[in-house]
Formats: structure tokens, C-alpha cells, sequence
């Protein structure tokens, strides 16, 4: 290499150190954990300029200094308090996928709990009473107690809206009794019931909209105990009994709630003798503002033939008992006897209910089509 290119080769480089150093310097001006990375892989860059460039080393330690001192003048990190409230807004309105999610985010500092409490938050938190047994179960007669003496004792009205009972398999009545002292237990669950509703006369739990005493699987639930809940929730709109299986009949249980408007009940597994009560809706037939109701993964042994007859027996189908108002229904992965459900059930479902606007099930393609053509105000999804 002669001198002039070797004087060409030594400017270029220098001129490459400069620019590295001059952006290590912008972007310490605007320092973020990320930005320490950077910052150290640019002035590392500009030494190995530097080296290999024969540029002086003394120039690389001015320009290091000169990064350090950019670094120790910018201003610190932001916190989440210090943005902007509008910023603030905007994130938080990221959260929320799940109420106990926004119950703690609430209770991170006395700060974000004023900042989820700004106008703009899309979010709500749902006042929620719950109702968990001991790891070894419980009876009923002192869950109805211990139920009095928390509306007795209560220092604060709280308007809530929503019940969660968890494990509702482990409240039962006492096993291992002789038949006279089941009576006795049954006189005194039957007491405690009538000390909750009777000595309040505006009763506490009127404010409950929906009740969730889902399961996380399939198991065997006696009725007794939701039997109670739903007589003394006197306003709920919504129910959930996912996972819930039965071996007697539910007509007591959805009957006692005029007012729903909402049912899920996924995955069950039927082993009671009124499926076709259950098909036809007859279970429900008191509810008459049930808009929606959500039951997928259903199996049962039998269809009533008429409910799959599209061209007979018009006014008998699916829901047909309950079907004054619904709106949207799902009833996706439905089994009868292993088999998915007959398309003319589904068909027959659809063609028979003016208001129904949103419909789930397994209908298939050419099925949707068609409906699509007859009943285009329905969204149908598979």
C-alpha cells in the first residue's frame, strides 16, 4: 500500500470512527435498558476502527469520555407513574384478561390504584362474593351458617354482582347419618335457608347478577346446594354449570331463576333419564328472557326423532321450549351417541327461531351456505 492510499485509507477510517462515536452519543442522549447494549457495541465498534484503521488511541479515549458524560447527563428512566395520563391509560387498557388480574393490579400501590380509576379505562372490575370450602370439604347446614354469620357480622354493604363458588362437589349434606338424622340435618339446613332470606328483608345478595360454580372437569354435583344458591340469589341473570353432571333432574334449579338470560353449561355429561327435557328445553321453559345460552361439548344417548324432521312436526326442535327470545346459542362439538348431531336437527334449529342472531355449532359448510341465503341477519360459525 503506498503513502497517498494509506493517508485515503487511515482519513475513511477515522471519519467511520467519528460517525460511530457521534450515534453512541445520540443514542446516550435517549438512554433505555436496551439502549446500554447499543451504546457499549458502538464505542467498541469505533475501537476496532480505531485499531485497525491506525487511527490515534487517544482520540478513541476522548471519544469514550465524551460517551460516558452523555450517559451520566441523561435523564433517568421513566417510570410507569411519570408517563403521561393518557399513555398510562392506553397501557392499562392492554390488561384486564381476567378479573383477578384486575383486582391485584389494583393493589400494586396506592398510585396505580388511582391511575385504574381514570376516565378513559375500558376495563371493569365485577364486585365478586366468594365462596370457597376447607381442603377437607364441608356440609352444607355450616356453609348456611357461616353464611349467617357473615350477613350478621359484615362492617361494610358491598353492592356485588357476581358469586364464585369453587368446588361446589365439596359442600355436601353429611354422610355415614342414619335416616332420622339426615331428617334432622335437612330440618336444620331447611332453618339456616330461612334465617338467610327471612331476616333480611331486603336481601343482601339481590345485587348478584350471575353465579359461576363451574367445574374444572366432569364430576357428579348434587343439587342440593346450587338448589339453595339459585333461591337465595332472587335476581340473577346468568348462570354457569360447566363441567357439572348430574344424575337428577335440573328442572328445579333453572326454574327457580325467572329471570336468566344467559346459561352455560359445557361439557356435560348427561346420566339422567329427562335428556329429551333437556334437548327441548323444557328444564328452562320459565325463563322466558333467556337470550343466550352456551353449551358445547354436550353428549347424550338419544335425539327425539320429530326434533331432526324438517319437514314434519315443525314446531318441535331444539330449545323449543325456551326458544321466546334467544339470540345466541352455541352448541358446537354436540354428540349423540359418538356421533355428531344430525345436520337436519341443526338445520331445522335455525329455520325456527325469528330472533336468533348469532348461532355456533357443526354445521357444515354447504349447510351454512344455504342458511346464509335464507337467514342472512345470523352470524353461523363452526
Amino acid at each position: 500500500m503506498n503513502a497517498n492510499n494509506e493517508e485515503d485509507h487511515c482519513q475513511q477510517a477515522a471519519a467511520r470512527a467519528a460517525r460511530a462515536v457521534t450515534r453512541a452519543v445520540t443514542r446516550a442522549a435517549a438512554i433505555t435498558a436496551d439502549d446500554d447494549v447499543d451504546v457499549a457495541a458502538d464505542v467498541d465498534a469505533a475501537a476496532r476502527v480505531v485499531r485497525f484503521g491506525r487511527v490515534d488511541a487517544a482520540d478513541v479515549d476522548a471519544a469514550v469520555d465524551a460517551v460516558a458524560a452523555a450517559v451520566a447527563a441523561a435523564p433517568p428512566r421513566a417510570s410507569f407513574l411519570g408517563l403521561d395520563g393518557n399513555i398510562r391509560v392506553n397501557i392499562l387498557n392492554y390488561l384486564g384478561e381476567t378479573n383477578d388480574e384486575l383486582i391485584t393490579l389494583t393493589l400494586v400501590s396506592k398510585q396505580v390504584n388511582k391511575a385504574c380509576k381514570q376516565p378513559g379505562i375500558e376495563w371493569k372490575i365485577i364486585p365478586t362474593f366468594e365462596i370457597r370450602p376447607r381442603p377437607q370439604g364441608a356440609s352444607t347446614l355450616a356453609f348456611l351458617q357461616q353464611l349467617c354469620h357473615y350477613l350478621n357480622t359484615r362492617r361494610y354493604h358491598i353492592s356485588y354482582t357476581h358469586m364464585r363458588v369453587y368446588d361446589v362437589h365439596k359442600i355436601t349434606r353429611s354422610s355415614g347419618q342414619s335416616e332420622d338424622e339426615l331428617l334432622e340435618e335437612d330440618q336444620e339446613d331447611d332453618q339456616a335457608f330461612a334465617d338467610i332470606t327471612k331476616s333480611y328483608p331486603s336481601n343482601p345478595f339481590y345485587s348478584i347478577l350471575s353465579l359461576d360454580i363451574s367445574l374444572a372437569k366432569p364430576i357428579i354435583v348434587p343439587m342440593f346446594l346450587p338448589n339453595i344458591l339459585t333461591n337465595i340469589l332472587p335476581n340473577l341473570r346468568e348462570i354457569n354449570l360447566s363441567n357439572i353432571s348430574t344424575n337428577v333432574s335440573l328442572q328445579h334449579l333453572l326454574n327457580n331463576i325467572p329471570h336468566l338470560e344467559k346459561l352455560t353449561w359445557n361439557n356435560i355429561i348427561d346420566y339422567t333419564d329427562d335428556q329429551d327435557a333437556r334437548l327441548c328445553g323444557w328444564n328452562m321453559r320459565e325463563a322466558k328472557n333467556l337470550k343466550e345460552i352456551i353449551m358445547d361439548d354436550f353428549k347424550f344417548s338419544r335425539m327425539p326423532m320429530p326434533m331432526s324432521m324438517i319437514n314434519n312436526t315443525r314446531n318441535v326442535f331444539i330449545f323449543f321450549r325456551c326458544s321466546k327470545a334467544l339470540e345466541r346459542v352455541s352448541i358446537r362439538n354436540m354428540k349423540w351417541n359418538s356421533e355428531v348431531v344430525v345436520q337436519d336437527a341443526l338445520i331445522k334449529f335455525v329455520r325456527n327461531v325469528p330472533t336468533l342472531r348469532w348461532f355456533r355449532s357443526d354445521l357444515t359448510i354447504e349447510n351454512r351456505n344455504m342458511l346464509n341465503l335464507e337467514r342472512p341477519e345470523i352470524e353461523l360459525l363452526n
